[in-house]
């Protein structure tokens, strides 16, 4: 948990509590701000002394590649002080939970009603892409001519960064331990990482910088 002080302008000035483990900082205590101060409309109800009962907010982050969430309370001082006090508590685990069970059985709908698993390759991939926020998706079927990996669906279907991540190219393969789908494939467990345009154990790292990924 995070205890935190907001002052008359919205503006986050210190903060102490474990939970600033989970947003990356070391010390237990934190002078100025951090990610889980308030949202502007939030921000604009403290300018005009407009919060009188309890405010409820979410916050979101990722951390070195993987995602946190923190659900915050701010409460009027008593004795008419300036600013507010606020209180946060991790809800990751909560909203990884959440995500999984809507992910689940948005792919059950899918393979339900699908002809076969080649043709609900890419509802499957929008479903995946659409209930974990992720803005590219690319799933990667193995080519037995090349016995390397290639693009079975991309999501969005139209956009410029799947495309360039997935588009094959005669310098390199997806091969065991090539790239990071295929370390994932060679190990058979999933890799997080921060930043793909910074991975060197990637050879579309500098392609992921150049598109924006």
């Amino acid at each position: 948990a995070v205890a935190f002080r907001i002052d008359r302008e919205g503006i986050m000035r210190e903060s102490i509590g474990r939970g600033l483990e989970r947003l990356g900082l070391r010390d237990l205590t934190s002078i100025g701000r951090i990610p889980l101060e308030p949202p502007d409309p939030i921000k604009q109800q403290v300018k005009e002394g407009a919060v009188i009962d309890s405010v409820f907010y979410e916050s979101h982050g990722i951390l070195q590649g993987k995602p946190w969430w923190f659900l915050n309370c701010l409460c009027k001082l008593d004795d008419d002080q300036e600013g507010l006090i606020g209180f946060g508590i991790d809800i990751t685990e909560r909203k990884r939970a959440e995500r999984r069970l809507a992910m689940h059985d948005a792919i059950a709908d899918i393979l339900t009603t699908a002809v076969g698993i080649t043709d609900a390759y890419p509802q499957i991939l929008k479903a995946v892409c659409e209930t974990l926020e992720w803005k590219v998706g690319i799933l990667w079927q193995m080519d037995y001519q090349r016995q390397a990996l290639g693009a079975a669906a991309i999501w969005p279907p139209d956009s410029p960064q799947a495309q360039a991540m997935s588009s094959p190219t005669p310098n390199w393969a997806l091969t065991p331990d090539v790239g990071l789908a295929g370390q994932a494939w060679d190990i058979r467990k999933p890799i997080w990482i921060k930043d793909i345009a910074d991975y060197p154990k990637d050879p579309r790292n500098q392609t992921a910088l150049k598109v924006g990924l």
